[in-house]
């Protein structure tokens, strides 16, 4: 039997490890299974071989559940910093839809699957849902920015010293994230596979899928096939010129005039006809996003639109793989370059800044206030006023577009979520789901800062239909 005292500290262990007695009235008796090495020490090597009873037994065998329950917990919690979606497979229709795709829809893609920061409902959140929808960010950062080579500082020549990496699936290595539509799209056509389930269902895209990106999915799939893209319109936005708050930049400028700009043949406000600001003799500093991006990729589109049908050569003075609509790509350069600085941003994107969503990511969390960062202000606007040459300046109200494989459209219904239809019908395919209803998909996507805007785009069909146009400049 244990001695008296024995007995004492098992039950005081016991109370203490149940909060009724303060740990520090525990005596020097106590058992601890096993130190962090692994290796009992002596005394509880001791008391373990004195401990025959079943009262002893029992109740080492309480501590270790306990102990082994949280020790699960930390390092479960440890292990897990961000959600692995569950694997998808097409045979039984279970499991996460997993998107990815453009940063200009990132924080559509997120309220739509999680709700909005303005208490819009997402569709995890309608009801018991038991697979998810998830939208993976197209950055390493939750306010959608590069990781920088320095805390404060961004080098828009060499913005990004690391490929940010995603878990696609639980269980799964990390892979790159697919930042922009058109990494996107590309990520999509390339998981294919023959050995293990597809990784991603579908495609958050600022630019309608390219001819080409059509062709590569149904060529792609070879003894799989897709039958190609279906695509559907989420939304509206309106692209344009961002420039500092304070700039020295024209009100606008116009389609005529970003031609030459960004061939490198006006290098200064001086050199647009008609300029009256205040530094005819400054440097313009034109800027572009990452390849990869959809507003890139729209944002060319137009200048060769712009240059009679001619594709543009980017002057050697245009500063290139800056992240997409980022404010401080502008707000964060030298004093002399910052007001004469202008980039493609998307007007969604600068209204959710407006709106207050994005705060100071260098103070520590505090939840009183929440987040404990001051609320950022983007300090920059569209120049959207009269250009220099009296026409309007540049706007593209442009489509944002969700495109998964045309297959789907047929896949088991999604049996964890539905007794009638599958994850396409459910999410994004006629007026029926969440995102085509009205009641359910407007709320997230306008707060997110662009416009609803729903629209079936078809399956293989390029360029965009008239109703579904990716681009009206």
């Amino acid at each position: 039997m244990p001695t008296r005292s024995l007995r004492h500290g098992l039950r005081d262990e016991r109370r203490a490890t149940a909060g009724t007695v303060p740990a520090g009235n525990v005596p020097d008796t106590r058992v601890r299974v096993m130190s962090r090495t692994g290796v009992l020490h002596r005394k509880e090597k001791h008391l373990l071989q004195r401990l025959k009873s079943k009262e002893g037994i029992a109740r080492i065998t309480l501590l270790g559940v306990v102990l082994a329950f949280f020790g699960n917990v930390l390092f479960v919690g440890a292990a897990r910093a961000d959600y692995g979606p569950s694997g998808y497979d097409p045979n039984t229709g279970k499991g996460d839809v997993v998107c990815v795709g453009s940063d200009t829809l990132q924080f559509l893609g997120n309220f739509l699957a999680d709700g909005s920061f303005l208490g819009k409902a997402g569709f995890n959140a309608a009801g018991a849902k038991h697979d998810k929808l998830v939208s993976l960010d197209a950055t390493g950062d939750a306010e959608a920015r590069f990781s920088y080579a320095q805390t404060q500082t961004v080098s828009v020549l060499t913005p990004a010293p690391l490929d940010p990496t995603v878990i696609l699936r639980a269980g799964s290595s990390p892979a790159q994230r697919p930042n922009g539509s058109g990494a996107g799209y590309n990520a999509l056509i390339n998981d294919v596979t023959t050995t293990a389930q597809e990784k991603i269902n579908c495609v958050r895209g600022s630019s309608h899928p390219s001819p080409q990106n059509f062709t590569d999915a149904q060529n792609a799939a070879t003894g799989h096939p897709w039958g190609g893209l279906h695509v559907v319109r989420a939304a509206t936005e309106q692209l344009g010129i961002a420039a500092a708050l304070s700039t020295n930049a024209p009100a606008g400028i116009s389609d005529a005039e970003l031609v030459p700009i960004y061939q490198g043949v006006s290098q200064t406000w001086g050199d647009l006809p008609g300029y009256t600001g205040p530094c005819p003799a400054c440097t313009i500093v034109p800027m572009i996003p990452q390849p990869g991006s959809g507003t890139r990729n729209t944002f060319l589109a137009d200048l060769q639109k712009f240059n009679s049908g001619v594709p543009v050569t980017l002057g050697a003075n245009v500063r290139q793989g800056i992240e997409e609509n980022d404010p401080f790509s502008i707000t964060n350069l030298s004093a002399t370059d910052a007001p004469n600085a202008i980039v493609p941003f998307s007007g969604g994107r600068l209204n959710l800044w407006n709106k207050g969503y994005f705060h100071n990511p260098h103070t520590a969390f505090n939840n009183n206030p929440f987040p404990g960062g001051a609320t950022l202000t983007p300090g920059i606007a569209l120049q959207t006023g009269t250009a220099p040459d009296a026409s309007p300046g540049y706007t593209d109200n442009r489509g944002l577009f969700v495109t998964w494989r045309a297959s789907d459209d047929n896949a088991p219904i999604w049996a964890n979520n539905s007794t009638t239809a599958n994850w396409v019908h459910v999410l994004f395919l006629g007026t029926t789901s969440f995102l085509g209803r009205s009641l359910s998909g407007s709320g997230p996507v306008n707060d997110s800062g662009a416009t609803y805007a729903f629209q079936d785009c078809g399956v293989n069909v390029t360029p965009a239909p008239a109703n579904c146009a990716n681009s009206t400049t």
